[in-house]
């Protein structure tokens, strides 16, 4: 990795892994959610950092929307293993469940998952190393929004939809744990 001068780096206090989560690929990775407690605050003062918003509710849909962003440090090519040195992005197309569906039977797809399609400028999707990294949009009120969590994808990462945790459908999870002394 190359540091450039306009990171952060900082430290974790705490893992908040969600209880119910199930490490297994045939149903899905059901609850495949956590938070990273930090031990200092990050600098918002600092122009290259900023906050990111939860869904407003439960039910606030992202689907179809445009300037949808995944970033990660998954490897930038499947089958010869190279990682990237510098964190990679993508615009990319959300998709509904039924789209999903339609594209890519997943046999496992849950409303908790959030289908994301190729690249919106034909860059991949995520892959291997990708997990848990933020899928975000910015909507028209000009705030930035986390719509997804790195879940899962497909043997060679092209070629069919990503699937992301919906953290809409963890909202009430998140402020729980956020709160929490």
């Amino acid at each position: 990795m190359e540091l450039t001068g306009s990171e952060q780096v900082l430290s974790v206090s705490e893992i908040i892994r969600h209880s119910r989560y199930v490490a297994d690929s045939t149903i899905g990775f059901p609850n495949d959610i956590a938070l990273l407690r930090l031990a200092a605050p990050a600098n918002l003062d600092d122009p290259n950092v900023a906050v990111v918003c939860i869904p407003e509710n439960s039910t606030h849909l992202f689907d179809g929307r445009p300037n949808c962003w995944m970033t990660g440090w998954g490897l930038v090519d499947f089958w010869d293993g190279r990682l990237p040195t510098v964190l990679q992005e993508g615009e990319q197309e959300l998709l509904t469940n039924e789209e999903c569906q339609a594209e890519f039977p997943f046999p496992n797809l849950r409303e908790t998952h959030q289908c994301v399609g190729r690249g919106a400028d034909g860059t991949p999707g995520a892959c291997q190393g990708d997990s848990g990294g933020p899928l975000t949009c910015l909507e028209d009120n000009g705030k930035w929004y986390q719509v997804g969590v790195t879940s899962f994808g497909i043997l060679g990462c092209e070629g069919a939809p990503s699937m992301y945790t919906r953290v809409a459908a963890y909202r009430e999870w998140i402020i729980d744990r956020i709160n929490a002394p």
